[in-house]
């Protein structure tokens, strides 16, 4: 993990390790916070602990009463198994949470929501459906299997690579028992999921099965759905350009979800092909369309915003926070918004960004049905913005890779442009700007924005801060106290003291003042 001080998560296990010989007493909260540093920095230390880590935290959570200190230990406990491939046994830990708190229904349906996305990524999709209707069930929600699945998956309650199979089953059976409107909308979530989860052919697959379903069931908001997707979906590989019709079909039937998708796809197409007038009326249309889109879509704005003018070169301090939590319905959001500030953003933005993606998003997360930007491909220019040119090398050489499997010709020529600028291979980005040229997309923005992006790093002479440091100053920039600092990015007392003491030496400075003064003008904060 990026930005792990050696020192203090050291002191963490020896604290840890500590408590468990001697059964000590600590404050649910504080153990809380302890686990959760070390699970995050170094999950297989707190595995190496054994069983003993969960049983202490839930007896110290049963001790003081504290149902949301008790869930809180299992989800922890069970995310750090299930990461390191530990299914079953994060399962078993779940189960033995829920039986000591079967009475409140707030804490179980949590329990039972994080039971239902391990089970699944373990291929026990059935344990899978069981969880999912037992979390309704907790909730007070319909049982019927078709609307169950479809209440989950709405809410993004499992955003899991298996997740693409229980939709597919669940929306076989809603097809199948004639529950037509069920059966469109689990369709339509299908397709995101897919291609968030990489399989683009898949979702090509199912955008046709839902062409032909809604032809049937003469559902005319659904083959809207279906018609947007397949537009979408030949984005990746060609200029598609939708029917004029679509937009205006789209909105006379009230479906925001398909103009929501139109539109950003149209906006993307059109600023990759440096139709900036074009870009600017889309944009426009959206936020005619603003009052009555989904509240989840209202975010995205500033990001769409952010990435033009930062791919053009018109915006050289982006500053976007990252969403709370992820879902199927942000990540086209997250991607725009963090390309945009490793593009023009400020050192400490991009660092925040980084932190975000590897902590928050799921790895098997890789790109959106309305934003076909590749996740990797993104990261690569954040690494390159933080200094790390090799790491941002590899990645996107990675990133084109992926891009070709998966079908993605675009994105795979955008990386490879990129790639060209920043290891200066003029012969490279001359075939890349080339082939993109060949289905009118202009390759020059691209190469230019991650050239500009290495520029700003040489020129800035930045001493080369680490991922923490940068994150600390750009909080030290907004007028946050020591205190808030370390409540925000979960340091130990007196944690952001040592960083920035580091900071200081490296930038030849003394005191706060000229601290932020040096971060400003060097645009680290």
């Amino acid at each position: 993990m990026l930005g792990v001080d050696e020192a203090e998560l050291n002191e963490d296990v020896q604290r840890l390790e500590e408590l468990l010989q001697r059964r000590g007493r600590i404050a649910a909260e504080e153990y809380i916070a302890l686990i959760r540093r070390i699970g995050r920095a170094r999950p297989e230390r707190l595995i190496n602990l054994g069983d003993q880590v969960f049983s202490f935290g839930l007896q110290q959570a049963f001790l003081d009463g504290d149902v949301e200190a008790l869930v809180a230990v299992a989800l922890i406990v069970a995310s750090v198994l299930d990461a390191t491939g530990l299914h079953g046994q994060a399962i078993a830990r779940l189960d033995q949470a829920a039986v000591m708190i079967s009475d409140d229904s707030e804490g179980l349906a949590k329990l039972l929501a994080a039971q239902a996305s391990y089970q699944a990524f373990a291929g026990r999709i059935e344990g899978a459906r069981g969880s999912m209707l037992a979390f309704l069930h907790a909730m007070g929600e319909p049982e019927h299997p078709a609307v169950s699945a479809e209440i989950a998956h709405a809410r993004s309650i499992i955003l899991d690579l298996s997740e693409t199979e229980t939709l597919a089953a669940a929306t076989r059976r809603a097809r199948n028992e004639g529950h037509g409107a069920h059966a469109s909308s689990l369709f339509v979530q299908l397709i995101s999921s897919q291609v968030a989860f990489g399989q683009i052919a898949d979702a090509a697959v199912a955008a046709r099965d839902l062409v032909a379903f809604a032809a049937g069931e003469r559902h005319p908001a659904r083959q809207v759905d279906a018609e947007v997707a397949l537009v979408a979906l030949r984005s990746r590989q060609e200029r598609a350009e939708a029917p004029e019709r679509l937009a205006a079909e789209a909105e006379r039937l009230l479906n925001n979800h398909a103009l929501w998708k139109l539109l950003v796809s149209e906006f993307r197409q059109l600023v990759i092909r440096a139709d900036l007038g074009g870009a600017d009326q889309a944009h426009d249309l959206l936020l005619t369309h603003y009052d009555w889109m989904n509240p989840g879509y209202h975010n995205s704005f500033a990001g769409l915003e952010a990435y033009r003018a930062a791919l053009f070169g018109e915006r050289e301090r982006v500053g976007l926070p990252a969403p709370d939590a992820p879902t199927l319905a942000s990540v086209g959001n997250v991607l725009a918004s963090a390309e945009a500030v490793a593009l023009g953003g400020t050192l400490s933005a991009a660092a925040d960004w980084v932190v975000w993606l590897e902590e928050e998003l799921p790895p098997y997360i890789v790109s959106s049905l309305e934003w076909p930007a590749c996740r990797a491909r993104v990261e690569a220019l954040l690494y390159l913005r933080l200094g790390q040119r090799s790491e941002a090398v590899a990645r996107l050489e990675v990133a084109i890779e992926c891009c070709e499997a998966r079908g993605d010709a675009i994105e795979a020529e955008i990386g490879r442009a990129q790639l060209a600028a920043i290891t200066e291979d003029g012969h490279s980005r001359a075939l890349a700007a080339a082939r993109l040229l060949d289905i009118g997309i202009d390759a020059s923005c691209f190469s230019l924005a991650a050239a500009r992006v290495a520029e700003r790093v040489a020129l800035a002479g930045d001493p080369a801060l680490s991922v923490n440091e940068a994150r600390v100053l750009g909080r030290l920039a907004r007028g946050l106290s020591h205190r808030e600092i370390e409540a925000d990015m979960g340091l130990k007392p007196r944690g952001a003291s040592r960083v920035l003491g580091a900071s200081y030496e490296k930038l030849g400075v003394r005191g706060r003042v000229a601290a932020v003064q040096a971060a400003r003008e060097r645009l680290i904060a």
